[in-house]
């Protein structure tokens, strides 16, 4: 029921390719990598850098390697997705970092990371697992853009949107938090409740993005806009204009899933993650309030085959297999445990706490 068994190996073992078993923490405690972390030659520097000097890793030991199947060779593929991940996400960083300083986006320094998005994520099986591999612990902020720009894109493509509307997704979503760059670190990485001043000043950072980008020569200002209105919501609640279905612009809307789905899945300063099954089932519940329906059941169609066969921990501790999903509510599926089964959806005290 629980999957790979998991070994403990020193750091200078590890090889790239190896996927963790377990979160990797720092002495603070902090998440530095999350289980089921494809290891790359760039996470591994990490863990050497951070001083970690042991790590679980998933036993692949008298275990079928599908590295090559039907004459694809998948390791590869994990590989290209992987190197993309980690030298797109140094990449913002960087950029990031440049335009605190200034008042405008180095287009041409983020153009290269989008069409990167699109060389990796169009016509690619298993993006979605991929993406849950090699997603760290890193700050926030570039993690989270990059995650952003790949799910619009993936978004984008089940709703068959052009070549150029693709690209434009992809540049909205790397730069739709770009105005926190305004925005004071002490705000952004505030571990506890903000005050009402300080949450004023975050919901600003949509109308400092569209400042950087529409000062941006070359920029389009649909890209914009969408980085002004990711924040806007169908019932007209959310900000910084309090805009409602309309008005609000379709690219941005996918930017709103795809935030929603990352944000919730991730680690942050004031929130640990939450399995994809509680995001899908945020998604759901505002798919016909706050996001736009079309956007969001067409995410959820895909999201939720997905989650099938997910080994998970319940709340009250025990562990078993997603063998029959609830399409109306992706958090209630029916579970196989030692025990037997157990339909979430008839025993509403029981809930999914993580993916083992």
């Amino acid at each position: 029921m629980t999957g790979r068994k998991t070994i403990r190996i020193r750091v200078p073992q590890v090889e790239p390719g190896m996927v963790l078993g377990n979160d990797v923490f720092s002495g603070a405690g902090t998440v530095l990598l999350t289980k089921a972390t494809l290891l790359t030659d760039y996470t591994i520097a990490q863990l050497r850098a951070w001083q970690i000097e042991y790590v679980d890793v998933k036993d692949a030991k008298n275990e079928k390697n599908p590295a090559r199947e039907g004459g694809r060779n998948y390791a590869r593929e994990d590989a290209a997705f992987a190197n993309m991940y980690a030298h797109s996400l140094d990449s913002i960083a960087e950029l990031f970092e440049e335009m605190h300083h200034s008042d405008k986006v180095p287009v041409q320094e983020f153009l290269p990371i989008a069409e990167g998005i699109l060389d990796q994520v169009l016509g690619v099986q298993g993006v979605l697992r991929r993406l849950h591999q090699v997603k760290t612990g890193d700050e926030y902020t570039f993690s989270h853009s990059l995650n952003v720009g790949i799910y619009a894109v993936l978004i984008g493509s089940w709703l068959n949107y052009g070549a150029e509307d693709l690209r434009m997704l992809a540049t909205a979503g790397l730069l739709h938090d770009a105005g926190k760059v305004k925005v004071p670190a002490a705000i952004i990485k505030k571990a506890g409740p903000l005050s009402a001043d300080e949450y004023q000043e975050i919901q600003r950072h949509p109308f400092y993005g569209y400042q950087l980008v529409a000062n941006t020569p070359g920029m389009p200002k649909k890209i914009a806009l969408a980085v002004l209105q990711h924040h806007e919501r169908e019932d007209g609640t959310g900000y910084p204009l309090k805009l409602s279905s309309p008005t609000i612009l379709s690219i941005a809307k996918i930017i709103a899933v795809a935030d929603v789905f990352d944000a919730v899945t991730s680690n942050r300063c004031y929130q640990a993650r939450r399995p994809p099954h509680v995001a899908a089932s945020i998604i759901m519940e505002e798919s016909f309030k706050s996001l736009d329906p079309v956007v969001a059941q067409s995410f959820l169609a895909r999201i939720v085959p997905y989650l099938f066969n997910d080994d998970i921990r319940l709340n009250n501790g025990m562990t078993g297999r997603i063998i029959q999903l609830n399409r109306l509510s992706p958090t209630r599926p029916l579970v196989q445990t030692e025990q037997g089964f157990i339909d979430l959806n008839q025993m509403p005290e029981l809930k999914i706490v993580d993916v083992v």
